[in-house]
């Protein structure tokens, strides 16, 4: 009978085992490359159809704002306006207008009537078809503009603003959820109403469609984006009246609160009767918020 060979079955044993452990590893490693792989691709996916959402989001249009023409650069008066000074940008609906500039196609071959700001929306009232010697040009002094606004009988104030004057310049909004009013600029010089310039107005003729104003470099901005958001009106002032005015934005819920603190029969909490001791004569007074007890003003009678 032969010799057993224990060593080697064991040695036998040993590679099997080797192999099964070999094996299993390169079965562990092949899944867990798998699953990295089916991970890359689901996130892959995932950021594709979230691009693809936010191109389709982007290139949908919002119905809250529309494309204008904005200047990339400031722009002087008499300057021919080319394609590459402007570019195209949303705006909100509500801060334009219909003279509000939406494409180059509307302004080529076309000159800055006036300065015109950079990063706001091009306004056809900045705009002329002939470009000229502007008679304003030589007074203009140096960091001021010559900026155009298109005004109308009343806010022209009945077409009594006229070169020489003095206006404050006021703009009409929408503040939150109501209307509102504010002052831009006080006191700017009027220096033209449509082409008439200083001296060369005479009794009898028509209000102005546009007054010239001489402003600084950031009213010339504030009046601009103003003018292109709402509304502008003139306030005709005194040229030797200097008082400043308030600048907080006025809205009508401020106004009637005023006019409550005014009339204390609007802000009553309670209506107190004093009867004389026959009984024939009384009089109402009004308990206010503060606890004070003043005469109550009579309700006028319609």
């Amino acid at each position: 009978m032969g010799r057993f060979n224990y060593y080697g079955s064991v040695a036998d044993q040993r590679r099997r085992n080797l192999a099964i452990v070999t094996l299993g590893m390169i079965f562990s490693i092949s899944l867990t490359g798998l699953a990295i792989l089916l991970l890359k691709h689901d996130r892959a996916e995932a950021k594709t159809a979230e691009f693809q959402a936010a191109a389709q989001s982007a290139a949908r249009p919002d119905p809250d704002t529309i494309e204008v023409l904005i200047p990339n650069s400031d722009l002087e008066p008499n300057q021919l306006l080319e394609e590459r000074m402007f570019r195209k940008a949303s705006w909100p609906k509500q801060y334009s207008s219909a003279a509000t500039v939406k494409s180059f196609e509307e302004v080529k071959g076309k000159f800055a009537k006036s300065f015109i700001a950079a990063g706001q929306p091009l306004h056809s009232a900045y705009i002329t078809t002939q470009r000229g010697s502007s008679p304003i040009s030589p007074l203009i002094p140096k960091g001021y503009r010559a900026v155009t606004i298109r005004v109308n009988d009343v806010s022209s104030v009945d077409g009594m603003v006229r070169p020489g004057e003095f206006v404050d310049v006021s703009f009409h909004h929408i503040l939150g959820d109501q209307k509102a009013i504010i002052i831009l600029v006080e006191r700017a010089s009027v220096v033209g109403a449509d082409k008439q310039v200083e001296g060369s107005w005479r009794p009898g003729m028509p209000a102005p469609g546009t007054v010239t104003l001489l402003l600084t470099s950031d009213d010339t901005q504030k009046v601009q984006l103003a003018e292109a958001s709402g509304t502008l009106s003139l306030a005709l002032r005194n040229a030797t009246d200097l008082e400043p005015m308030p600048r907080n934005p006025v809205t009508l819920k401020e106004i009637l609160r005023k006019e409550e603190q005014k009339d204390p029969s609007t802000s009553c909490q309670g209506t107190i009767t004093i009867r004389s001791k026959n009984g024939v004569s009384s009089e109402k007074m009004c308990l206010t918020d503060s606890g004070e007890i003043v005469p109550r003003v009579p309700e006028s009678v319609s």
